[in-house]
């Protein structure tokens, strides 16, 4: 009887440790789930929404063009106790100029921001190529050392097999390197953490362009 009781026992505390597990992973399930909720992939479009939004450089953008439109309304003003043509054309002037500055402060953040994105998207590619020429490289090291083994080939080319594939390791981590870096500088340049994870959209894709040599040189030679 207490042997029986001593089973059902055991049995119960095995069941309540599967569940307890199994409600563990659920849980881990969810937070990734909802992880990947909260930073969907990010296109170039809304990176530089938020850019142009919460980026330093916009911001102190927006601030001196703000100070150069209040200067202009109390320089107005008090030009209306005391007129003068000079001075009313000088604040116009004034005002002009920031607003130009302001838009072309904005022009040049919108090309960084698509530049830091597509350098991003770039390493990441590199990164694939990267992984896969270490992959390459073993193999070719692996055949190598066979050969080696059976006295097809010399010391020498395992010596050069393994350079081949320390170097392929150095390229890889040194794109690694690389891209963690771009990372940090496209999350500065939208005004976020810089260690913010950064998922982007949009995939690398090469569009060549159809040219006609004969046209091309036709039109060279027409126009030079």
């Amino acid at each position: 009887m207490f042997n029986h009781y001593q089973q059902r026992k055991q049995m119960n505390s095995v069941c309540l440790g599967s569940i307890l597990f199994l409600g563990l992973l659920l849980l881990l399930n969810l937070g990734v789930f909802a992880e990947e909720i909260n930073n969907p992939p990010l296109p170039l479009s809304e990176a530089v929404k938020i850019a142009l939004e919460n980026g330093n450089e916009m911001k102190i953008a927006q601030y001196e063009l703000q100070q150069s439109e209040l200067n202009y309304k109390k320089t107005k003003a008090d030009l209306l106790l005391a007129p003068s043509v000079l001075s009313e054309l000088s604040n116009q002037t004034a005002l002009l100029v920031a607003q130009r500055n302001y838009e072309i402060t904005r022009s040049n953040q919108i090309q960084i921001v698509e530049e830091a994105y597509y350098n991003i998207l770039k390493l990441q590619r590199s990164l694939v190529l990267a992984q896969e020429n270490i992959n390459r490289s073993q193999k070719q090291l692996d055949n190598v050392k066979a050969k080696y083994s059976l006295g097809m080939v010399a010391q020498i080319d395992v010596i050069s097999a393994e350079y081949e594939l320390s170097k392929a390791q150095s390229d890889r981590l040194n794109v690694e390197n690389n891209l963690q870096i771009a990372k940090m500088k496209f999350n500065q340049l939208l005004g976020k953490d810089l260690n913010n994870p950064v998922e982007l959209a949009s995939e690398l894709v090469f569009n060549p362009s159809n040219i006609d040599l004969k046209e091309s040189v036709d039109y060279a030679l027409k126009n030079r």
